[in-house]
């Protein structure tokens, strides 16, 4: 994440905790990498903006979910990611290369695969928000 990210969220924390919570809930993210992006988050943002971050990002510091759920539940009413089910898919896209798929990962490989390609900027968007996850 970079400042400028930090600043949109702040203004509106939907699409950014709403992707946290489709990558979880897709298998791209673990529990401890939710954890990682929440302690990232709070060491990028400004002291005087910390009372701005919406409470969930504190409470995942902590994440320990184990349902595809579970952030949109510590989230809630942030679980909006803006995204279209062809870019959902690419979300899946990014489980299936990193070898996460869970029970709970929506799109066939193939499918997938597809959707990610046709999508590159859920690949960029992901590793921007999420430069500790190794590949």
């Amino acid at each position: 994440m970079t400042n400028t990210d930090i600043a949109a969220m702040l203004e509106d924390p939907s699409p950014a905790l709403g992707f946290v919570s489709l990558s979880f809930g897709s298998g791209a993210l673990t529990a401890g990498e939710v954890c990682d992006w929440a302690w990232r988050v709070i060491e990028l943002t400004e002291q005087a903006d910390i009372v701005r971050l919406p409470h969930c990002v504190l409470h995942l510091t902590e994440f320990s979910g184990s349902t595809p759920n579970a952030v949109t539940r510590v989230c809630d009413p942030y679980g909006g990611s803006g995204l279209s089910e062809t870019e959902w898919y690419a979300v899946d896209g990014i489980s299936w290369r990193r070898g996460l798929m869970t029970k709970w990962t929506i799109a066939g490989r193939a499918a997938a695969e597809r959707a990610l390609k046709a999508n590159p900027h859920i690949e960029v968007r992901f590793r921007t928000m999420f430069p500790f996850v190794r590949w």
